[in-house]
């Protein structure tokens, strides 16, 4: 039997998860999509206890690495790494080890780390908590529970009373009237969403491959084999730590892209048909019963663009200042790297390309936002075509 190239991509995904700790699993008894997995984490009931005990046990322990390492490093920009030996240090991946003999590439090298360390940990925590935003939470269950399967589908408000407690009827009432009236292409995002983390998945890997490489051949011949072993294992966990970052970043940048273009689409499609509507109605009693479910639909999409706002407006900055601040270093960085240090490069390299893709995608939500914060001024056209004495009973 054949595999398709999605099926050998989603096989491929599944075993770096296991070398990275994820706590997905295949599609056979797990989750039907990488994208399901994700949301399964972010609609964590986080309003009865701590996110920590509620994430999946090789989530725990990945949130544990995170914290340690973090603490660690912080330490290191301290006056306590004075009490650090040279050969704890190598054990537990002092990033300065790699690094040539200059101090101030060291220094930036241990900000750099650190920096983005503290920071995304932070973001990400915080971006798991989906409760401040009940619109956001709704629109991932919406994602989440949808199928290819049209009857169960059409079901999906009965499903989603049934299975969760925590969610806006308002905004599953909008989403379903964008699923009958604009193509939404859900599955289609949920396949790209799975094509953007296979190549996180591979991209780590190589990552980790390379960082393991740096520098071995001098390390052999001058540390003993107990020590290469554990600052193996250390590297490892650092990548760890750094693929949960990359792919819980990625994660919120194409949910929040994704619901930006469904507003998008919506907002049009109101306008389109309001407009039709006003120009080609000749019966006034069915213009006056159309506009009001236009009205109506209008309604419960202001209600959902004020609900996430707060939620994208933070991950927005979060974003912005982490990305930003984060590049800075990695350029300042790269300047002070020798051109002999051919895999440090192509780690700091490749580090910036994901602040810059981060920062684009980042951008365009800010650009999609700006239009649609336009959308308010079409309630005030609105009223003014047909809210005066006439048909003041539209609405």
């Amino acid at each position: 039997m054949k595999l398709s190239l999605d099926q050998c991509l989603d096989n491929i995904y599944y075993y770096g998860s296991k070398i990275f700790l994820s706590s997905y699993t295949s599609t056979i008894n797990g989750y039907r999509s990488i994208f399901d997995y994700y949301a399964h984490i972010l609609l964590l009931d986080t309003m009865d206890s701590s996110l920590f005990w509620q994430l999946p046990r090789l989530d725990q322990l990945r949130y544990l690495i995170w914290t340690l390492m973090t603490i660690y490093y912080i330490t290191l920009c301290t006056d306590i790494k004075y009490y650090y030996s040279d050969t704890f240090r190598f054990i537990t991946n002092d990033p300065t080890i790699i690094i040539g003999n200059g101090e101030k590439i060291k220094q930036i090298a241990l900000l750099l780390t650190t920096y983005y360390f503290s920071a995304i940990y932070l973001f990400t925590y915080d971006s798991f908590r989906t409760h401040s935003s009940l619109s956001m939470r709704t629109f991932i269950i919406y994602l989440h529970e949808f199928t290819d399967d049209n009857n169960l589908n059409c079901k999906l408000l009965k499903i989603i009373q049934q299975k969760y407690r925590h969610y806006s009827h308002t905004t599953c009432l909008l989403l379903q009237y964008a699923q009958k009236n604009v193509q939404t292409k859900i599955l289609e995002f949920k396949k790209f969403f799975s094509h953007i983390h296979y190549g996180v998945c591979i991209s780590n890997v190589l990552m980790d491959i390379c960082l393991q490489s740096i520098k071995l051949n001098k390390f052999i011949k001058t540390r003993t084999i107990w020590q290469i072993l554990l600052r193996s294992i250390s590297i490892h966990c650092f990548m760890i730590v750094v693929n949960f970052m990359i792919s819980s970043m990625y994660t919120l940048s194409l949910v929040e892209i994704f619901t930006i273009r469904i507003v998008t689409k919506i907002i049009r499609k109101i306008k389109w048909k309001s407009i039709k509507l006003s120009k080609n109605s000749l019966q006034l009693q069915l213009m006056k019963t159309k506009l009001n479910n236009q009205y109506r639909t209008y309604t419960r999409l202001i209600i959902f663009i004020e609900q996430i706002q707060p939620y994208a407006a933070k991950m927005n900055i979060w974003g912005i200042v982490v990305n930003i601040v984060g590049s800075q270093i990695v350029i300042n960085c790269i300047k002070h790297i020798e051109n002999d240090e051919y895999f440090l490069l192509i780690i700091l390299y490749y580090v910036l390309l994901i602040e810059l893709m981060i920062i684009i995608f980042t951008f365009i939500c800010n650009v999609k936002i700006k239009f649609i914060s336009q959308f308010y001024t079409y309630g005030f056209t609105t009223y003014l075509l047909y809210g005066n004495e006439n048909n003041r009973c539209l609405f």
